[in-house]
């Protein structure tokens, strides 16, 4: 009797044994898993805000662009307003000079 006393003691520990190194393992694993889908996770995250930034940046440069159009347009209107205004007082300098010098 107390040599399967100590057979069933044995095969307990045995057993308990094996379970905490199943249980050991089973952690492992679903600490492994973690850490992988925390880093799928964190790159899901990374690669959403490049995305979201170079969006943003696209935005940005087409603003920039259509302001600079329209900035470059009003400049060349302004441009040919003065041509003009120089051009009409240009006339005007050469007939003075003229008049001042057939005097």
């Amino acid at each position: 009797m107390v040599e399967q006393s100590l057979k069933a003691i044995f095969e307990a520990e045995r057993e308990a044994k094996r379970l905490i190194e199943d249980a050991q393992a089973r952690a492992r694993k679903i600490v492994d898993s973690a850490r992988s889908e925390s880093e799928q996770i964190k790159e899901r995250a990374r690669d959403e805000a490049r995305a979201k930034a170079e969006e943003i940046m696209d935005q940005y440069r087409s603003r920039a662009q259509a302001e600079i159009e329209r900035l470059f347009k009003q400049t060349q209107a302004q441009v040919q307003s003065l041509e003009r205004k120089a051009k009409a007082r240009y006339e005007d300098a050469i007939k003075l000079i003229l008049e001042a010098v057939l005097r």
